[in-house]
This record gives structure tokens, C-alpha cells and sequence, in this order.
């Protein structure tokens, strides 16, 4: 082998080890769009597919009308372990010390929303919330979730059904009152 083919030959392998992991990443909500009745909850699971083994996540979840439902609480799913911590300190986020191995559908976290008033809120998981931690880390790899590999969904907080059928009778005795 001649001594440009070396060169050239090396310089090929360190762009191949400095170029960051390609693993490919997405979240999605599911249900993607919840009902739940005021002053009740409703959980809403976060779903990862991934393609490579991860030990480590973290984002930010977001609702974009606030009032109308809000975040109760966190639960991390059973094969990672909870941060103890996390930079913006919202907790969405998980580790675990053997790698969890690639598949469709990995339960992230199960997030947990009462309903506070009528009306629906968009949901957004990403990282232009603040601190980012968008990431996944790949066995050996940072691998960063892009926004458009995000599934939002929304709340839709609804009256409960004893309020309409209180609103029904209400209705049915207007129309009777007319004849």
C-alpha cells in the first residue's frame, strides 16, 4: 500500500470516528389527544423508537395554553431509573445502567394531567423550553432528539357527565316550558 493511500486511508477513519451518531430517535404521546373531565386526570404515556441501545433520556414537556389542564405528576417507566435531578428540574427524565435495548413503543414516562377548565391544550415535548435535554444517549453516543421527531398531542378537558346531563334536562325543560 503506498504511503498516499495510508494518508488518505487515515484521514477517512477519523471522519468516520468524529462524525456524531446518526441513531434515529422519536417520541410520540399516546393517547396523542386525551379527554378528561374537569377536576378529574388523565394519564398520558410518552412512547420512544429507537434504533440503537439507550441509557439515558431527558426533555421538556410544555402546555401551551395554561389554565386549562395541568401537569400532576411524573412516572418514569419501569426500565429506566428516575433522575434524581434534572437541569431545569422538571424531572422528565431517566437512566439505566445497562443499556435498554432498541425497539418501538418504549414506555419514556407516564405523565399525569388534571383538567381545570373547558376547553383543549396543545401538549409539546421538546427542548425550547429552557435548559436543553432533548437526548438520548446511545450505549456510545450523544444522540440529540430533533423537534420534528416529536408527536405532540393536546388535553381536551370536557364538562363531566353528570354537569351534562344536568344541562340536557335543563334544555329539555326550555323546550317543554314553549309549548
Amino acid at each position: 500500500m503506498s504511503c498516499k493511500c495510508k494518508i488518505v486511508s487515515a484521514v477517512l477513519l477519523a471522519g468516520l470516528l468524529a462524525t456524531p451518531a446518526m441513531a434515529t430517535v422519536t417520541v410520540a404521546l399516546s393517547p396523542q389527544i386525551a379527554s378528561v373531565s374537569v377536576g378529574n386526570t388523565v394519564d398520558v404515556d410518552i412512547l420512544a423508537t429507537f434504533d440503537n441501545d439507550l441509557v439515558a433520556w431527558g426533555m421538556d414537556v410544555d402546555l401551551l395554553v395554561p389554565g386549562i389542564a395541568s401537569l400532576q405528576s411524573i412516572t418514569i417507566g419501569p426500565l429506566w431509573d428516575p433522575a434524581l435531578s434534572t437541569l431545569d428540574g422538571d424531572l422528565l427524565s431517566g437512566t439505566s445502567l445497562t443499556a435498554v435495548p432498541a425497539g418501538s413503543n418504549v414506555l419514556l414516562a407516564t405523565l399525569t394531567f388534571s383538567g381545570d377548565a373547558l376547553g383543549t391544550v396543545p401538549v409539546l415535548l421538546s427542548d425550547d423550553f429552557g435548559v436543553e435535554e432533548d437526548e438520548g444517549y446511545a450505549w456510545d453516543d450523544l444522540v440529540t432528539i430533533e423537534p420534528g421527531q416529536y408527536t405532540g398531542g393536546a388535553i381536551r378537558v370536557v364538562p363531566e357527565p353528570a354537569s351534562l346531563a344536568l344541562i340536557a334536562l335543563g334544555g329539555l325543560a326550555v323546550i317543554r316550558r314553549r309549548r
